[in-house]
């Protein structure tokens, strides 16, 4: 659905602290729909790894599964946000989505901001090893600056997923132009979400994966004749070794992912919503008053 045209650049300045305590209240105060929402693509995850864990002396079959699991966080994604745009508390999600055009756009788009983000890193970090070589002391801060810019580009670029979840006519210019001036507050939205997530993520995987599995992968001695085979091959025997555990550490770790994992969607959904003034159209056609879900 178009609900009307995209303005030329962002109609409020985005607030930091509201929208994403906006986005953890939201969250938090609809676990049961995410925890229904989220059981089909869990389901899906979980075969997925488990596929995995047998491919792992296949390179190419191992990439297949890994860009498949894109497939279920799609599912997941479309529909969390069309919980959190669409503004109705008994909007109707089948436990068991059907793939639509939408999906195929969303995950279009989600590989091409991951391609744009991991070349950004490519290409450059030529300049920051050349003066990272100059100047060591200073590398750790050149690879700060370098993960904060590619970040800040999808950053701006990250609008094109709401609207896709909506169906909303929108392209990567249209979010260009609308987060103009709010890139910084952007990003500093989405480390102040996600920074807490990730240190809490450190914490407790190493103690499931502990848990859950024995023994360390034997190191081979460093040769001249040594190849990335023969440093990928103890791990790979180790996961072998442990692939039970390994598989149940991961299924772990999905289950308890989803949490943060709605929550920044609810942010990217929020950001979208006070940035552009988006509202569904329904209700702009209704005239009614329209309630952001962001306390200002």
């Amino acid at each position: 659905m178009v609900s009307h045209r995209p303005p030329e650049h962002a109609v409020r300045n985005l607030p930091i602290r509201e929208v994403t305590l906006a986005a953890l209240r939201y969250t938090s105060n609809n676990f049961s729909a995410l925890t229904r929402i989220a059981m089909f693509p869990l389901l899906l995850s979980t075969l997925l790894t488990v596929l995995s864990v047998q491919a792992l002396t296949s390179p190419g079959l191992y990439l297949i599964l890994y860009l498949l699991t894109y497939v279920p966080h799609t599912l997941f994604a479309v529909a969390w946000h069309r919980r959190t745009l669409l503004q109705t508390e008994e909007i109707s999600t089948p436990s068991v989505p059907a793939w639509q055009s939408r999906h195929w756009l969303f995950l279009f788009r989600t590989f091409l901001l991951l391609i744009i983000f991991y070349g950004i890193l490519i290409f450059g970090s030529i300049p920051v090893g050349f003066l990272s070589a100059i100047l060591p002391l200073v590398a750790p801060f050149l690879i700060l600056a370098l993960l904060l810019g590619a970040g800040y580009v999808v950053a701006r670029l990250s609008f094109v997923l709401p609207a896709t979840a909506v169906e909303e006519s929108y392209s990567l210019d249209n979010s260009w132009q609308q987060t103009k001036n709010q890139g910084v507050r952007l990003i500093s939205a989405y480390l102040l979400m996600t920074l807490p997530f990730i240190l809490l993520y450190l914490l407790i995987s190493p103690l499931i994966f502990d848990g859950l599995m024995s023994g360390k992968p034997q190191l081979p001695e460093i040769t001249e004749q040594l190849t990335i085979m023969d440093l990928l091959q103890p791990y790979i025997n180790y996961l072998q070794i442990n692939a039970v555990g390994y598989t149940f550490a991961q299924i772990i770790l999905l289950a308890l992912s989803y949490f943060p994992i709605a929550a920044i969607i609810t942010l990217l959904s929020f950001a979208f919503q006070a940035c552009t003034g988006w509202v569904p159209e329904d209700i702009e056609k209704e005239g009614d008053n329209h309630d952001d879900n962001i306390t200002e």
